[in-house]
């Protein structure tokens, strides 16, 4: 009622007086123009909001179909991680001949350094005896000695055989490794001979030799601590460790070479000590006097001038003499 009376009195005051009856008509079409417009606008924002409206329905459609592909996807993800024993048919079988395939590859592969190993070990053997022939030489093959017993796997070999074989098969590669132990024996007598000879063999002018000494040490010393590294983490945590697959680290016999060269030298100059000290032993004291005693002074010259720079400096080679 409100409403109405208000309408009423804004179209009395538009029109007062019966001049602006002539107004009438101008004032219907200019309603008319507007109401149009407003037409206009409201058809033209339904519309925008209709295809608003369609395309996000486009898009609703569109994401529920890829959530579908995703899921598909992921159903055969999750088919594909199972067990294949239990989806593919005669992977028994497939497994199985993959089995025999690696374990016909290895054996043929050890069969055919087996077949090698006897020339190698010949070769090798003719380099030690000719470096053993001059004991106080300059061991010319000491490096390249070393380096190729490095490539034979006596204790992995004999491990693996042991786990995987039968008697039968263990004996035949203790008898084509026996051979080669004896090297590994004549050349570990070597080379700590060698060590224990170091002061006789600068004199001589073969200094370098002891870079050789300490550079196989070095390098023993390295596979030993990568071995009982392994070996610690073994112990310490089974689920880690069995990730490990490296036969070498538990089959190495750790060699502690540097400690044993320390230990050669060490007995080396105790012996000379002795031996001189032996040709005075009717006169403890004469050992000490006059130039009884220069031959010890000219060894700690020879060491501090020409041996303590073959060495690394952690090895402290001065205060073994």
């Amino acid at each position: 009622m409100e409403k109405d009376i208000t309408a009423a009195r804004a179209v009395a005051e538009f029109f007062k007086s019966p001049d602006d009856l002539v107004k009438l008509s101008q004032t219907r079409k200019k309603l008319q123009r507007e109401q149009a417009s407003i037409d206009a606008k409201l058809k033209e924002g339904a519309k925008a909001q209709l295809d608003a409206t369609r395309d996000a329905l486009v898009r609703l459609r569109e994401t529920k179909n890829e959530i579908g592909t995703i899921k598909e996807d992921m159903i055969a993800i999750e088919k594909a991680c199972e067990d294949p024993r239990v989806w593919v048919e005669g992977f028994g079988k497939i497994a199985a001949v993959s089995r025999i395939h690696r374990n016909f590859v290895a054996t043929a592969k050890m069969v055919e350094q087996l077949r090698e190993m006897s020339l190698k070990i010949e070769s090798v053997e003719k380099l030690l005896a000719k470096d053993r022939a001059t004991p106080l030489g300059e061991a010319p093959n000491l490096l390249a000695i070393h380096y190729c017993l490095r490539l034979y796997i006596l204790n992995e070999t004999m491990l693996q055989a042991t786990r995987d074989g039968q008697a039968s098969t263990i004996k035949t590669l203790e008898g084509y490794c026996e051979r080669l132990a004896g090297t590994l024996e004549a050349f570990e007598s070597h080379y700590l001979h060698l060590a224990s000879s170091l002061l006789d063999i600068v004199r001589k002018g073969h200094a370098k030799v002891a870079i050789k000494i300490a550079k196989i040490a070095e390098i023993e010393g390295q596979r030993d601590e990568k071995a009982i590294a392994i070996r610690l983490v073994k112990r310490q945590n089974k689920d880690i460790g069995a990730r490990f697959q490296s036969v070498r680290a538990e089959a190495r016999v750790i060699k502690h070479y540097r400690a044993k060269v320390m230990d050669s030298i060490r007995a080396s100059a105790k012996n000379l000590i002795e031996r001189q000290f032996a040709k005075s032993k009717d006169n403890p004291a004469a050992f000490f006097e006059g130039e009884n005693f220069d031959w010890y002074y000219q060894d700690l010259l020879l060491v501090e001038e020409t041996l303590i720079d073959m060495f690394p400096q952690d090895w402290k080679v001065s205060s073994i003499f």
